[in-house]
């Protein structure tokens, strides 16, 4: 469960407790409720800036870990030559929904692919998504598409064509999606397919192994710099995949 999350529920039920307790103890409880109202708006603005300055701890250790950059404002985005390139390298809308978000962002080079990590601006899945922190390991590529649920994280199956891997192990812990079911098979060789079993996530809305790169969102605002390594890992391990099924396309 996210940081801010477990912050938050904390929040309201001691709200809630202090209502209660106003409502039951005092005769007049009208402005005591006020005070108890106003005090958790405050608390709640607190915990958010307590929320957002560990996310910012976390992604400096990441990003010193693994070599990126963390850029924390406008003004050095406009600096990071790595950035100025994608966005000049990219269709407006892929950018936006691809690349595109809130700071701070990792950026630079990692596995051979570049990749950022960032909350992005809007998610291109279900309206009313949670916030989630999209790590992206970015490629260009001729792939339709494909996408790894974990089974246990589903609600509902998702709408599109199931791929079986006749694999006992992975087909029973993920569902897979795809346009068309070779492309899957053929990334998901067994390296790949234990690399993502032993893993054990692949966010809270599955891996979109796309065209422009390999995306997985975690709920929330990440705050543990190893698992920004760890799935940064999972994520250039499947583009690897997808590069050499390019390559031994030619």
């Amino acid at each position: 469960m996210p940081f801010q999350k477990k912050l938050n529920i904390v929040l309201v039920l001691l709200t809630a407790a202090g209502m209660a307790g106003v409502i039951a103890f005092l005769p007049n409880p009208g402005r005591p409720a006020v005070g108890v109202l106003v005090v958790g708006c405050f608390s709640w603005f607190v915990t958010s800036r307590i929320a957002h300055s560990r996310y910012l701890a976390v992604m400096k250790t990441a990003g010193a870990a693994l070599g990126l950059d963390c850029i924390a404002s406008r003004a050095e985005e406009s600096r990071s030559e790595f950035l100025t390139t994608m966005r000049l390298t990219r269709e407006g809308d892929v950018f936006r929904w691809k690349v595109d978000g809130l700071y701070p962002v990792l950026v630079g080079s990692f596995g051979g692919f570049p990749v950022t990590v960032r909350i992005p601006v809007g998610m291109d899945f279900d309206a009313g998504a949670p916030d989630s922190t999209r790590l992206a390991v970015h490629h260009d590529s001729k792939l339709t598409g494909f996408a790894i649920y974990d089974r246990s994280r589903l609600r509902k199956t998702p709408k599109g064509r199931q791929v079986t891997l006749d694999d006992a192990a992975f087909d029973s812990r993920y569902l897979v999606l795809a346009h068309r079911a070779e492309e899957a098979k053929s990334v998901l060789g067994p390296r790949i397919r234990a690399a993502l079993l032993e893993a054990g996530s692949v966010g809270f809305r599955g891996i979109v192994v796309n065209r422009y790169g390999v995306f997985l969102h975690e709920e929330g605002k990440v705050s543990n710099a190893a698992v920004v390594g760890r799935r940064l890992e999972l994520l250039a391990a499947v583009a690897g995949a997808v590069r050499g099924l390019a390559l031994d396309a030619r």
